[in-house]
C-alpha cells in the first residue's frame, strides 16, 4: 500500500509546500485508524515524519 501512495502522491508529501527528502515519507490513515478508519489506499495519504508526527500529537 504504501508504495501504491508513493506513485499516487509523486513522490512528495501531501502537506502543501512540503519538501521534505523521499527518506522522510511515510504512509498514513487519513481517519486514524483508530477511529475505525480502513487502511485502504482510498483512506491513506503519503506524510513526511515530521508532518505525520505533528498530525498525531493534535
Amino acid at each position: 500500500m504504501r508504495n501504491a501512495l508513493l506513485v499516487q502522491a509523486r513522490g512528495t508529501c501531501a502537506t502543501p509546500g512540503c519538501d521534505a527528502p523521499y527518506h522522510w515519507l511515510q504512509a498514513d490513515h487519513i481517519q486514524p485508524a483508530t477511529n475505525h478508519g480502513p487502511t485502504s489506499v482510498a483512506n491513506g495519504q503519503i506524510l513526511c515524519q515530521p508532518d505525520n508526527h505533528a498530525k498525531s500529537d493534535s
